[in-house]
């Protein structure tokens, strides 16, 4: 190693690879013992958390306690999507035997996606699964929410095995969302519940009426849980936390096709009622900030705006939707896109025009396309 290092003091030295790009830093490590204990110093992520994420604006975990991988991991976010040239092109494909039907009585397995083997499976004999969702919670006990045709079921996976954790009697709601202990459940009509499996405590969220279809689309909790934001198929309720869940705000987008949110912003596919309009569908996202005040904040109330005009450079982003045959995705102006207008990409061509599911990973890069044909693509 060029002893030019060795001559330089530690704070110096610290000083010097705030400067270096994240995974010339990695590199870096690999050269010695010293050079690894110095780049592990929280300082030295402090100084590349301000200089490469900060002050790029780029968006970043705040849960994510571990300043090293924050940093890491919210650089190379960024440069997935701030780098756009390569092809994308799907990485895996699996295919599904069994017969068609509304529900999924096939075994329940869990697959990880870079390995061809099989983590584990689980089947009950004349069972229907009806939804599965993740636990939002890595460190929680039950890791999934399986629901069943005659009762709803949490689930737990330790290692290359699924253990049982509890089971809840409710035939006519399925699992919505499931953060750590507490699940939010949906009849799909416009019956909402939220329900702590281990204390057994619940709370209904049925305050939208008599309005029929107006089902539950998301389920968003805001960390803690202090919040409770329902994105339903005709408006969006922000609700108090319990043990007494009441309606803080609401608003409606019209009739929605699709939503997805987080505590700040909201995406949503429209639909238009008018058959005849050249655009029967749209992605509109709508975001809520703050402005900085000198005055101390005593309440806040969370209310959402009509939709701000196109042309607006802050308003809300509008995009043309094509038929489901070209899964598209579309990233709208903000720091990962400097530009003032939405970037769409198509991303894979289905000439059967049949995907009926699809989620995204941005902690992978991976976006994965269920079609009718029990086949599920990885992208």
């Amino acid at each position: 190693m060029n002893s030019t290092l060795y001559n330089l003091a530690d704070d110096v030295l610290i000083y010097t690879i705030a400067f270096l790009s994240v995974p010339d830093i990695l590199l870096l490590r690999q050269t010695c013992k010293w050079i690894h204990a110095l780049t592990r110093l929280r300082v030295v992520w402090t100084n590349v958390f301000k200089l490469d994420i900060i002050s790029n604006n780029y968006p970043f975990a705040l849960d994510d306690t571990d300043l090293d991988h924050r940093t890491c991991h919210a650089y190379r976010l960024a440069s997935r999507w701030l780098t756009l040239r390569s092809p994308l092109i799907p990485k895996s494909e699996t295919t599904f035997v069994g017969s068609p039907g509304s529900g999924l009585s096939l075994p329940f397995g869990i697959s990880p996606v870079t390995l061809q083997q099989k983590f584990s499976e689980w089947s009950l004999k004349g069972a229907m699964f009806t939804a599965v969702k993740l636990n939002a919670d890595p460190e929680s006990e039950a890791s999934m929410a399986v629901s069943l045709e005659l009762r709803f079921c949490t689930w737990m996976t330790m290692g290359f095995c699924m253990k049982f954790v509890s089971s809840i009697p409710i035939s006519d709601l399925r699992p919505v969302t499931i953060n750590g202990d507490v699940i939010a459940l949906d009849d799909g009509a416009s019956k909402t519940l939220v329900y702590n499996w281990k204390t057994d405590k619940h709370a209904h969220l049925d305050d939208v009426g008599n309005t029929q279809h107006d089902h539950c689309l998301q389920v968003v909790f805001t960390p803690p849980i202090i919040d409770i934001l329902v994105v339903r198929a005709r408006s969006i309720t922000l609700y108090a936390a319990p043990p007494r869940p009441t309606r803080v705000a609401t608003h409606s987008f019209g009739w929605d096709d699709g939503a997805s949110a987080t505590p700040t912003s909201i995406l949503i596919r429209s639909q238009n009622d008018n058959l005849w309009a050249l655009e029967l569908n749209s992605l509109e996202l709508h975001s809520l900030s703050l402005l900085s005040s000198n005055s101390r904040l005593q309440n806040i109330v969370l209310m959402w705006n009509s939709p701000m005009p196109q042309c607006h450079p802050w308003g809300a982003g509008h995009c043309r939707m094509d038929p489901p045959t070209r899964p598209r995705h579309a990233v709208f102006p903000d720091p990962l896109n400097p530009t003032a207008k939405v970037r769409i990409r198509e991303v894979y061509m289905n000439n059967l025009n049949n995907w009926i599911a699809l989620d995204y990973d941005k902690d992978l890069g991976r976006i994965t396309l269920g079609s009718g044909f029990r086949k599920i693509m990885i992208v």
